[in-house]
């Protein structure tokens, strides 16, 4: 298992708890894992009887030394180890003639250039994404199953990539059961105000700009609902001026910021919010709609092919590039509160049953499973 491109936040998360669901799954036991992780995210902590941790060399995950640790260093560890298969996470494969499968969850690499994105870029991340689009395209000729998270994603790669010889095969991701809320409140509520929170950092697809807008509207309108934003507060470029931008333009009062939120106090946060607002124009999956869900919580989100996929007719859409059509949105459902996919218990069943990572990891290593078969 290829952990490499796995060192932040939700990608962590995403081989933890695969880790955790194979160390805990019996049905798993007759494979062993050998997995390469970089140092110091803890990783470590997941050795077993049937994980074998493989913590690289830092001097080889430098960029100038990255190309001969994915062409050699791992072929001559898979060698050794005698592969049959390898299971990459994170999008980019490696030059290896042993069966590869790599989970796909980088959805800029699965669409063309699309203006409304690319317009919102600086120079070096178009630089970046014009890099990683290379490396991915050359790097497809050694997979030989690319498994995406949606519907969605896998007509745009098969559109896309038509001519390669890979198959792709959907597997959603998992969903992780949320505790009771703990930790601090992350904001003091005042009577006779909603609050929606927009769960994200700062990326040009998450298009949080548009909420300026709609909180100038909602102060326009005087209406009691206040947005809230989860960015770091010492951001610069563009993050930064919109941060810079609400006491600018006098918005503080429909529009906060609270930091980011540790993963360990979402539920807190999700408890103390009135509904999930999220007006991204691009996304491969996910987890904020369903973490929504479980909490009983509306949910607003741009009317696009993989928003509607992920979340169905829970969920009230808007035009994420038009501010009076979301906070249209927004009253339709403030005006007349109906929680369109019924109660707390009933999203929970589900999100727990048909998403859990249990079952996520059991349909990713019967995919490894068929793939060493064929």
């Amino acid at each position: 298992m290829n952990a490499m491109n796995m060192r932040a936040g939700g990608g962590v998360n995403v081989v933890k708890n695969i880790l955790a669901s194979i160390n805990g799954d019996d049905l798993l036991h007759e494979h062993l894992f050998t997995v390469f992780v970089p140092k110091g995210l803890g990783y470590d902590n997941f050795r077993s009887a049937w994980i074998e941790i493989v913590e690289v060399p830092g001097y080889l995950t430098n960029p100038y030394s990255r190309y001969f640790l994915d062409t050699f260093w791992f072929n001559r560890m898979f060698s050794k180890i005698k592969s049959d298969v390898v299971f990459s996470l994170g999008n980019i494969a490696l030059k290896t003639s042993v069966p590869q499968a790599v989970v796909f969850q980088n959805s800029y690499l699965s669409i063309g250039q699309e203006r409304e994105i690319s317009d919102r870029m600086n120079l070096r991340q178009k630089l970046d994404l014009f890099l990683t689009r290379l490396i991915f395209r050359l790097r497809l000729p050694y997979v030989k199953l690319l498994l995406p998270q949606t519907e969605t994603i896998s007509i745009q790669l098969k559109t896309i990539f038509q001519d390669y010889p890979f198959r792709i095969q959907v597997i959603p991701c998992g969903f992780e059961t949320m505790g009771k809320p703990v930790g601090k409140s992350h904001f003091q509520k005042k009577d006779g105000k909603r609050y929606l929170i927009c769960p994200s950092g700062y990326y040009p697809h998450k298009n949080l700009e548009v909420l300026l807008q709609v909180a100038s509207l909602l102060k326009q309108k005087q209406l009691d609902l206040i947005i809230v934003l989860t960015l770091e507060p010492g951001l610069k470029g563009k993050g930064g001026a919109l941060l810079r931008s609400i006491p600018r333009l006098s918005l503080q009062d429909h529009i906060i910021n609270i930091g980011r939120v540790p993963r360990e106090e979402l539920a807190s946060m999700y408890s103390a919010s009135d509904a999930l607002i999220l007006p991204t124009l691009l996304e491969s999956y996910s987890l904020a709609y369903g973490e929504a869900m479980y909490h009983g919580l509306p949910v607003f989100t741009s009317d696009r092919p993989f928003a509607r996929e992920v979340c169905g007719e829970s969920a009230y859409y808007f035009d994420p590039l038009d501010a009076e059509n979301i906070v249209e949105t927004l009253m339709t459902y403030f005006s007349d509160p109906v929680v369109p996919f019924g109660d707390k218990g009933s999203v929970e069943l589900k999100g727990t049953q048909r998403y859990s990572w249990q079952t996520i990891t059991r349909m990713y290593i019967k995919r490894l499973e068929d793939l060493v078969a064929s």
